[in-house]
């Protein structure tokens, strides 16, 4: 993105081959959005620095030139918009105000948290609380301030835009994190933070570079002014540091938000998460039973609960967990194929059978149910049926040795007496 930014400069600036800059902007743009999301709001960065640096005055000539420029930026945020909800929607565990006008309250009120983080890094981690009132001190307090932003924002437009530009920089990268347009995880994180920061911190070093430089402020003054800011940067550095304990793995971060929230399952899911990486295995069980206690749809923590107790040998319980994921979730594959293999180790061929076909059903066109469904044939000695599902499967996956190698041994015992 930065490098689609670098491009865009040079395009600004009207230097030689600006048409090539301009492509090149754009072909960085597209690569940008297949990196990183947050790649998607670039476009309204551009008329923000168009106005802000480029243009001297603010005209229709300066609007529609910056209109026709943002067409293909635009048109690959929407194309990438659209992909992004139909091919990977938007689903799962997420707890969030389906009201838009709930989701916006909820954000002007995360505001002044997101201002108090920056400003003192307290408090750093998730938070999943949406209560939220009209009349909260909190939301009135966040509404003053982003109106006098606001204000000082348009009126430096007229003189000083450097305020206007950090401060968009800001909104503008905080607007996937704003949880309004798309469920989040959470309601607050600080890792959302790390690119909005940079337009407030653009801000906080003009104000000190401008300071250092008033003539009018004594030597005095400007050492106290000093030393306020390297106590400020070391008390940061201290809260930094006794933040990293905290945020070392899963497990002690988790652990940690569950002072806050113990009946969160999303907490209780990490956690478990965080205990499996670490081989803690029985912790990892209790953890993932409590997340389905407090969410039954959960469908991961069924998944996670059926993958131990099929471990452990305990066939009948893990055959009920991975059955609920498909009551939740008809598509959810993996419970499909752990389905069939746990009736493959009982030697329950025929069930096996059933869950592969409708695997097969669901992914037509993976060579791997059609893999599977030949080995259990094989099991079953049904040579002619494990030898047309081989085949399928070479089709789909022709460069695979060990298909071949089994379909080899097929065509021999159909071919034996």
């Amino acid at each position: 993105m930065l490098l689609s930014l670098f491009f865009l400069i040079r395009v600004f600036q009207g230097k030689d081959k600006k048409y090539i800059f301009y492509v090149l902007s754009s072909v960085s743009f597209a690569l940008a959005l297949l990196s990183k999301e947050l790649a998607v709001v670039f476009p309204l960065l551009i008329p923000v620095i168009y106005f802000a640096f480029i243009a001297k005055t603010i005209n229709k000539e300066g609007v529609k030139h910056i209109i026709l420029l943002l067409i293909p930026f635009v048109l690959l945020a929407a194309g990438y918009i659209l992909l992004r909800l139909h091919i990977l929607p938007f689903t799962g565990a997420y707890s969030f105000h389906q009201d838009i006008g709930g989701r916006i309250l909820v954000f002007l009120k995360t505001l002044l948290i997101y201002w108090g983080i920056i400003l003192f890094h307290h408090d750093l981690r998730s938070r999943f609380d949406q209560s939220f009132s009209v009349s909260s001190p909190e939301l009135i307090v966040s509404l003053v301030v982003l109106g006098l932003i606001v204000f000082y924002s348009i009126r430096s437009l007229r003189k000083e835009r450097k305020l206007f530009f950090g401060f968009s920089w800001f909104f503008i990268f905080l607007i996937p994190a704003s949880g309004i347009l798309i469920p989040l995880f959470s309601v607050i994180a600080e890792r959302w933070l790390r690119m909005p920061s940079i337009g407030l911190f653009y801000l906080a070093s003009l104000g000190f570079t401008k300071l250092a430089h008033e003539s009018n402020l004594g030597v005095v003054f400007k050492r106290i002014i000093l030393v306020i800011l390297i106590a400020y940067l070391c008390f940061l550095s201290v809260v930094t540091i006794k933040t990293n304990s905290l945020w070392k793995n899963s497990v002690s971060y988790f652990g940690y938000l569950l002072k806050f929230y113990p009946d969160e399952p999303r907490v209780h899911n990490n956690l478990a998460i965080g205990y499996e990486k670490q081989g803690k295995k029985e912790e990892a069980f209790g953890e993932y039973k409590k997340t389905v206690e407090l969410a039954p749809d959960f469908i991961n923590a069924h998944a996670n609960l059926g993958g131990y107790y099929a471990e452990r040998g305990e066939f009948d319980l893990a055959t009920e967990e991975y059955r609920k994921t498909i009551s939740i979730n008809k598509s959810f594959t993996y419970a499909y194929q752990a389905l069939a293999q746990i009736n493959v180790t009982r030697g329950h061929y025929d069930e096996a059978t059933q869950y592969l076909e409708q695997l097969r059903d669901l992914l037509p066109n993976s060579w791997k149910p059609y893999s599977l469904l030949g080995q259990v044939y094989f099991l079953k000695k049904d040579y002619y049926n494990s030898q047309v599902n081989l085949e399928r499967a070479l089709s789909l996956n022709p460069d695979d040795p060990n298909l071949n190698k089994l379909l080899a041994v097929v065509k021999a015992r159909l071919s034996s007496p």
